[in-house]
């Protein structure tokens, strides 16, 4: 049925194009129908590589590619490429749940963003996209990328320059790029071996906890509650699972509402409230 959709479009121009050039050159009807076939044809081929653009710009199984090609990127920015980034990158290919075949593809993407030339814009409008109205997916694409930048425990000037221009490209705000980076940070601290499991997360100013939420202290408490409930419903495990996402993007999930939860309780704790 799709294909013989794409064979009718294919021949829409020539019709409309014949038709109008009878009608255009009547009574010499003949060479009107010749004219308007060429202006369709040409019209159909146009077509043609527009839909085709749009299909390859917005497919969804390119997410990885992408995102590994602008995460070479962000790797490189500063100069050189260090291992913690490396190891970052080989963390995000766990995270996606790619197979053997998919890691090697991603790799070479991430080895074509590091290259001097890099259209760095082309591909975040390619990830605008590809993600389309699917927040979620959007937000994960920053996520990853604030994982490479925050692999070495700072993120410079030129990092940080990638990043917001990925915000800008996925539609985010610069509040919200500081609270994925919150997130990241608290979550680097937890699973770091200073950090045993039996303490509490490691949100232990309010400071920190106020970015997780992408609130501040002048917000009101029905605010901070409004924050954290968009929060957790973002980064429900039952949703993003239902969702398509892997089932390692799905634990680190849950691993993010440990770091929201932790945050709220914390300005909770502090502010008195129930």
């Amino acid at each position: 049925m799709a294909e013989s959709q794409a064979n009718i479009n294919d021949w829409w121009g020539k019709i409309l194009g014949g038709g109008l050039g009878a009608v255009a050159a009547w009574p010499y009807w003949l060479l009107g129908v010749a004219i308007g076939l060429l202006v369709g044809h040409a019209f159909d081929r146009r077509q043609a590589v527009v839909t085709q653009f749009r299909a390859q710009g917005s497919d969804p199984a390119r997410f990885p590619d992408t995102v590994f090609q602008v995460m070479g990127y962000l790797a490189k920015v500063d100069g050189r490429v260090s291992e913690s980034e490396i190891a970052a990158a080989r963390q995000a290919i766990g995270q996606l749940g790619l197979d053997e075949a998919g890691a090697e593809r991603v790799k070479q993407c991430f080895n074509e963003g590091k290259q001097r030339g890099f259209p760095l814009d082309s591909a975040l409008r390619r990830a605008r996209k590809i993600c389309g109205r699917r927040t979620d997916r959007a937000r994960i694409f920053l996520e990853l990328l604030a994982q490479i930048a925050l692999a070495d425990g700072t993120i410079r000037a030129a990092e940080q320059r990638v990043l917001e221009s990925a915000c800008f490209h996925l539609g985010f705000k610069r509040k919200e790029l500081n609270q994925v980076i919150a997130i990241i940070s608290a979550q680097q601290s937890r699973s770091s071996s200073h950090w045993q499991p039996k303490r509490p997360p490691p949100v232990n100013d309010v400071t920190t906890a106020y970015q997780v939420l992408g609130v501040n202290r002048q917000s009101s408490n029905d605010d901070i509650k409004r924050a954290y409930r968009r929060l957790m419903s973002q980064h429900h495990p039952d949703k993003l699972a239902a969702r398509g996402l892997s089932q390692d993007m799905v634990k680190l999930s849950e691993e993010k509402t440990v770091e929201i939860r932790a945050a709220y309780d914390r300005i909770r704790e502090a502010r008195g409230m129930r």
